[in-house]
């Protein structure tokens, strides 16, 4: 995932654990949407 987005993999681990309430990342590349609301919210740059 890092990679095809152009950051390094500590920055990608940071990141994910900023986003503890939004997605939940697994073992073996599973990547868990916790609050589809809260990650549109993130994606449309309403971020408070």
């Amino acid at each position: 995932m890092a990679g095809s987005i152009g950051i390094t993999y500590e920055e990608c681990v940071r990141l994910i654990k900023s986003m503890k309430s939004v997605i939940s990342y697994h073992r073996g590349g599973e990547i868990t949407i916790i609050n589809i609301d809260r990650l549109n919210d993130i994606a449309d740059g309403k971020i408070d």
